[in-house]
């Protein structure tokens, strides 16, 4: 998300949803014309610094393809144990999957 200037739309649109009380009150003639545009003007710098920092937060999108270069090897985004070995039926052993226990207990016979 690219920083929003001061007359993007999103930021006339956000400071029109938000002003718009003292816009349709001016518009239907029981309000200050005056009052309504100093609102107006009031939430555009408003919605202009709160989409900023959002922008700021978020930052810019990824790049295409970067994200399969991201999951390579060694950057914990691999396969987890229970992925790479089938769950069996309750009561069911896999005695290839705690080989490392069988081999314990070889050694300390």
């Amino acid at each position: 998300m690219s920083r929003p200037g001061p007359l993007s739309l999103p930021v006339l649109a956000g400071a029109a949803l938000v002003s718009s009380p003292a816009l349709w009150r001016a518009l239907q003639g029981t309000g200050a014309p005056g009052v309504a545009l100093t609102r107006f003007l009031v939430c555009l710098v408003l919605c202009w610094l709160a989409l900023s920092v959002v922008a700021t937060l978020v930052g810019p999108p990824p790049r295409p393809g970067s994200a399969a270069a991201d999951h390579g090897p060694g950057s914990g985004m691999g396969r987890l144990d229970h992925e790479m070995h089938p769950a069996g039926r309750l009561g069911e052993h896999d005695p290839g999957h705690h080989r490392d226990d069988a081999e314990n207990a070889d050694r300390s016979q």
